[in-house]
């Protein structure tokens, strides 16, 4: 039996942002950094979209209600195309503007259309092959009675030379039927403005649930139904990368037939497709009639080139938005340099137009301020640059980053393009246990922590135990929750004694428990840095139970930042039940408890020792082609002291 497509009525490509466009939002990196909570990484990573919203966005069909004359910007791959066929198709059934007579038009094809009419005639011409013929009249009372609704497509399409003529009859046909609905797409170009009593709606980021719409229909329409889908969703939501890139219409489209074909998805893989798709593949599908668009006519590879060095540049600066002047004094010193002969012609406005524009590789978040217009396109690209110059300069530079969290997913993806993959994660264990090689006792410490996990019997795998050991911000949370605990006994006691010199009742029990003070202060904040930081990462990655039981958790609770009130509340009705849970999957492991002693240095060493391991088994186990002999001889050995420097 065929599959049902009338569901697939209901689009997901209906909304758009109502707010002001990016682009003319004058707001400084501050501001959008402090709406992206960037000290939060995983939520940062997972929203998808980093622009500040001044309105929540609206379903299209809303929008238009209200504008019946509309421009529709979004960059390469937003879904502008499919909105304009889906709302012409909804009108041509009667489920939205039924009096109106639907057309969706290609502005190119008008362009180049014989004669050159006018766009009552050229809308003439093309519906009579359709059985649609009427007389010049019937035509001017439709337009008149606002019975007429046209989608326009491809502005940004038009050649330069025919943009005066374009926008002229746009204005004049707008000016002749001031009730007709009329909706223009394009991608963000600077002529919009010319079109009189035109507002300009930006295409929202796609949410969670019009992703999710998405993948159910599209499996229910060209896959093998609910079944497939909710394998696919259950990977949107282990993946951060797969999650982010499914924001874009024009990637969740690949993704979900790659997977209907593969059963599964390689994130490298879709990086490496979603990536080279923006960059010309999309382009040069659509036919040469962009080609007189092209912002520059530098070739792919000299494009991957500048963005490696640029992403590499960002990421040492742990820079996530960048300023237009920055961007382009980046581009012509590039240029200037002695060797890339072939930059040396690059105009810097022109290339991150053409990154802009063309590839919607960089994105717009507010006047002047740009970022990548996905966070895993940037590491990608890095680790495709640091992936092609290996050979000759090595990975000295890329291992000043191990330990540095931003850094962790260029590792990941580094590793599953090398060819001498086996020498780079042994040069890489070596630089991990070098981290703390020189201090006599911080290798103590790693000691005695794998001595307790080899001791302790647990649910837990003893490497597992022995990376708990190693998370010290849990032992540092400890201590300051005793002091926090204490200094609540003590405001009771002062407000008891108050209330006796007073005169006053006291009310107040006459026994401080200064346990159950300690207990519920220890419990809220652990509570806390649960979502501040994903809290034992490294052990996490070790121990698939610990990860699960971690994640069940996690998803019970409201997020106490972004939901401060509703988490309170539930606080109050479930947080000692939940701490409970989590004391159990994370502190109980770990009876044995020793003081020690480390300087603000030491801290700062064992932690980055605690995070390179992390990215290393991150590395170990995405890895797809790596020698078996050389897999045990890092795995043996993970979380294993080394021994001392040799003395000179």
């Amino acid at each position: 039996m065929p599959p049902n497509r009338s569901r697939c009525r209901r689009s997901p490509w209906n909304r758009f942002s109502t707010k002001t466009p990016p682009p003319q939002q004058r707001l400084e990196i501050v501001d959008l950094l402090e709406a992206c909570h960037p000290e939060n990484l995983t939520p940062f990573h997972a929203e998808g979209s980093l622009s500040v919203s001044e309105l929540p966005p609206r379903l299209a069909r809303q929008a238009l209600a209200h504008h019946p004359r509309a421009i529709v910007t979004g960059c390469l791959g937003t879904g502008k195309t499919s909105l304009l066929r889906w709302l012409t198709y909804q009108c041509l059934t009667g489920e939205w503007l039924p009096p109106c007579l639907p057309a969706y038009l290609s502005l190119v094809d008008w362009v180049d259309a014989p004669g050159q009419p006018d766009l009552l005639a050229y809308l003439d011409r093309v519906l009579r092959p359709a059985g649609l013929a009427l007389d010049a009249d019937t035509w001017e009372r439709l337009g008149q009675a606002g019975h007429l609704f046209l989608a326009i497509d491809g502005l940004d399409e038009v050649p330069p030379d025919a943009i005066p003529h374009v926008l002229t009859e746009l204005n004049r046909f707008g000016d002749r039927f001031p009730q007709c609905h009329l909706v223009v797409a394009s991608r963000p170009v600077p002529y919009t403005s010319q079109l009189r009593s035109f507002v300009e709606l930006e295409l929202a980021p796609w949410e969670k649930p019009q992703i999710q719409a998405f993948v159910q229909r599209w499996f229910e329409v060209y896959g093998q139904g609910a079944v497939e889908s909710e394998a696919f969703e259950e990977l949107l939501k282990r993946d951060r990368c797969i999650a982010e890139m499914s924001a874009l219409p024009l990637l969740i489209t690949l993704m979900c037939a790659t997977y209907s074909k593969r059963s599964r998805l390689f994130v490298l893989d879709m990086l490496r497709e979603g990536f080279d798709l923006l960059l010309g593949r999309w382009e040069a599908s659509k036919g040469d009639r962009r080609s007189y668009h092209r912002l520059s006519a530098l070739p792919a590879t000299s494009k991957k080139d500048i963005l490696g060095r640029f992403a590499i540049a960002a990421l040492e600066s742990r820079t996530f938005f960048f300023e237009e002047p920055q961007i382009e004094t980046f581009l012509y010193a590039l240029a200037a340099s002695p060797e890339h002969l072939e930059y040396q012609l690059l105009a810097g406005h022109h290339l991150l137009s053409s990154f802009h524009l063309q590839h919607g590789l960089l994105r717009p978040r507010a006047k002047n301020i740009y970022s990548f217009s996905h966070l895993c396109f940037q590491e990608y690209v890095a680790a495709k640059h640091i992936a092609l110059r290996s050979a000759t300069e090595g990975y000295e530079k890329l291992f000043r980053h191990l330990g540095d969290l931003s850094w962790r997913n260029v590792f990941v993806y580094l590793t599953g393009m090398l060819s001498d993959v086996d020498r780079f994660l042994r040069e890489m264990k070596g630089v991990v246990d070098a981290i703390i090689q020189d201090d006599r006792h911080l290798r103590q410490y790693v000691s005695w922590a794998s001595e307790q996990g080899q001791s302790l019997k647990q649910v837990y795998k003893p490497l597992a135990v022995t990376a708990m050991y190693l998370d010290i911000d849990f032992e540092k949370a400890r201590v300051l929750d005793r002091a926090r605990a204490v200094e609540i006994a003590h405001e009771r006691a002062m407000e008891r004694a108050r209330q006796r010199a007073l005169g006053e009742d006291d009310g107040m029990d006459t026994q401080i428990d200064i346990g159950n003070a300690m207990r519920r202060a220890i419990d809220f904040d652990l509570a806390s840095d649960f979502f501040r930081r994903r809290i034992c990462n490294l052990a996490r990655l070790l121990e698939a139970k610990l990860d699960s039981r971690l994640t069940w958790l996690g998803v019970q609770v409201p997020h106490p930042e972004r939901e401060k009130q509703k988490f309170l509340k539930w606080w109050e009705q479930r947080g000692e039940e939940w701490a409970k849970l989590l004391r159990e999957a994370i502190v109980h492991p770990r009876k044995t408890i020793k003081d020690w002693e480390f300087t603000k240095t030491q801290k700062e060493t064992l932690r980055r020792y605690h995070d390179a391991n992390a990215q290393l088994v991150e590395c170990l186990n995405s890895c797809r082609r790596l020698q078996a002999e050389t897999r045990y001889a890092i795995e043996s050995t993970l979380l294993v002291p080394p021994p001392p420097p040799l003395k000179k």
